[in-house]
């Protein structure tokens, strides 16, 4: 049996992708401690894994504090810790994970919960990257934070190009990867098991109560991710469907139900969704392009709409468009006429229809993690014949 030791950022999109892999080295006979924010407690525990809570985390931080404080968090917890191990396992958020390995004189394993970074972007990938990397430094890695951990490169794009793990997991279909050609056989793909990597956050008790049998097609279910807050995109939602002649099932997160102003009896909207369940209700998914969702959609043969703001939610909506199973509602900006337009688009074709079903058999035969516990096995075996 070998100990390892699994660190990652405290948000969902990031975590929930890598406790399937977690649960099966497990099963496959390893000790698995994870390190990870309090609220994911529960989630990580029922799989038979032993947790260990950030150490010095208040439990009332907003998202953007959760950002500033964790890298610190994981780094001083994980050199908090008095047993030894044998391997880590790090999702590839926390970027210093490698000088992590380092410090505590480890072997590691990164995962991506989303594709993996090509080796060969087009300038605009380049740009995108660029960008999203400075507004994510911003967050995390001060220069605080990067004395305190005394890493060598402080910045995300510096510190992935001068990471080479022995084995890099990506969570994604291997059809989906950009440039799949450009990375090399250290590079492995599987799939997420959705139903094992669903969010745990409760449903709105109204939902319960819906009969969504009785709702009649077609059928639109609407979630953005970090967008579920801004009341002002959920109204223009509710005024562009506001005729429409279907069923909207609109996801409004921490928004106040209160402020969307008059919403017809066909517009359904709710605190917190099951997204599983709406999926396999919906007719077409108007999406952030969150890899999560993208992942399930793909999974469950649902047609989507993008609507992608930051981060890799721009080349997944790419390459959702590239693989015939959704159309782009645009960028950023909201537009609800072009949304309808959009949603009544893939509604009309039926060779979408089709390819989206068969991409979620081409999902279903994606899933691989009988293969990344056997190249684990050999990492593993290796470190202890040179030990």
């Amino acid at each position: 049996m070998s100990r390892i030791l699994m660190i990652n950022v405290p948000f969902a999109g990031h975590t929930n992708p890598t406790l399937p892999l977690a649960a099966a080295l497990v099963e496959a006979g390893h000790q698995v401690t994870y390190i990870n924010a309090e609220h994911f407690r529960e989630p990580i525990e029922s799989t038979g894994i032993r947790f260990v809570p950030y150490a010095d985390w208040p439990a009332d931080l907003t998202r953007e504090e959760e950002g500033h404080r964790c890298f610190r968090a994981i780094w001083d917890t994980a050199l908090g810790l008095t047993e030894s191990f044998d391997l880590l396992i790090y999702e590839m958020f926390f970027y210093p994970g490698m000088n992590l390995a380092e410090r505590l004189g480890l072997p590691a394993v990164r995962l991506f919960a989303q594709p993996a970074w090509c080796q060969h972007p087009t300038f605009g990938q380049l740009v995108r990257t660029h960008y999203n990397c400075a507004r994510v430094e911003r967050t995390v890695m001060d220069r605080s934070t990067a004395r305190h951990l005394g890493v060598d490169h402080s910045t995300l794009m510096k510190t992935i190009a001068a990471s080479h793990p022995a084995l890099n997991v990506v969570f994604v279909p291997e059809f989906f990867q950009v440039d799949r050609a450009g990375l090399g056989d250290e590079f492995v793909f599987s799939a997420p098991d959705i139903g094992a990597t669903a969010s745990a956050i409760s449903a709105d008790p109204a939902f319960d109560d819906l009969d969504l049998a009785a709702l009649p097609h077609p059928r639109l279910y609407i979630s953005l991710g970090s967008l579920l807050e801004k009341v002002t995109f959920h109204r223009q939602f509710i005024k562009a469907l506001a005729d429409w002649p279907g069923s909207v099932i609109l996801n409004i997160g921490r928004a106040d139900r209160a402020r969307l102003g008059v919403v017809p009896d066909h517009i359904k909207p709710f605190a917190f969704v099951p997204q599983l369940t709406a999926l396999e209700w919906a007719d077409v998914f108007l999406t952030h392009a969150g890899m999560n969702s993208v992942n399930e959609a793909m999974a469950l043969g649902v047609p989507m709409v993008t609507l992608p703001i930051v981060n890799d939610e721009v080349s997944n909506a790419e390459q959702v468009i590239g693989l015939g199973v959704g159309v782009s509602g645009g960028r950023r900006r909201i537009n609800g006429r072009a949304l309808r337009q959009a949603v009544d688009q893939v509604l009309a074709d039926q060779a979408m229809a089709a390819r989206s079903a068969a991409l979620s058999r081409e999902y279903a035969a994606a899933q691989h993690l009988d293969q990344v516990i056997a190249r684990i096995d050999a990492i593993l075996a290796s470190a202890g014949d040179k030990g």
